[in-house]
């Protein structure tokens, strides 16, 4: 139980102190790699990038390393007037951008559960998404994906790095639910 909580004292304490260095992902089109873009059944559509590094690690089944920056850029899909979504080749047509991104970081010399940071907040400004409960609502998600780098699509990734196409997928979990 100690371990556990200085484990997530530690998480709250690098995404605080990580925070400053993270809000400068203004330009994260450019400096990371978008490797899949997946359609949420609540109408949001999620690109994830990942850090150059990071992929290549990848490509040569390597772990993630620390430093690895994971990004989710959230959008909005359109509404098609009968409670669903207009689709476009079988894909969700954005409606709109959110204003928030979500990061995943990761740390050096931790395990597993405490190896990563995660962040909700405007890549311009810096500032924390409202209502957003950070490490616990990414984390408590996140650690069921323990075997896969903590991330969901991580075969998405390794697909990417494999092919260099963007995957997309469809993901049947509403808002931030667990599996």
């Amino acid at each position: 139980m100690l371990k556990r909580t200085l484990g997530l004292a530690f998480l709250i304490g690098g995404l605080l102190a990580g925070l400053a260095q993270e809000t400068g992902l203004g330009d994260y089109k450019t400096r990371l790699v978008r490797y899949a873009t997946v359609d949420r059944v609540d109408g949001l559509i999620r690109d994830i990038y990942i850090a150059p590094e990071a992929l290549e690690a990848v490509r040569k089944g390597q772990p993630l390393p620390p430093g690895t920056v994971v990004l989710i850029d959230l959008h909005q899909a359109k509404p098609n007037g009968r409670g669903g979504f207009v689709r476009e080749g079988g894909f969700f047509v954005r409606a709109s951008d959110e204003s928030y991104v979500h990061t995943m970081t990761r740390l050096e010399g931790q395990d597993s559960l405490t190896s990563w940071r995660f962040g909700a907040f405007d890549p311009r400004t810096g500032e924390l998404e409202p209502g957003a409960e950070v490490p616990g609502d990414c984390l408590e998600c996140h650690r069921t994906a323990l075997t896969t780098e903590m991330l969901f699509s991580y075969p998405q990734l390794q697909a990417f790095a494999r092919s260099g196409e963007v995957q997309r997928s469809f993901c049947k979990q509403p808002g931030r639910q667990l599996f």
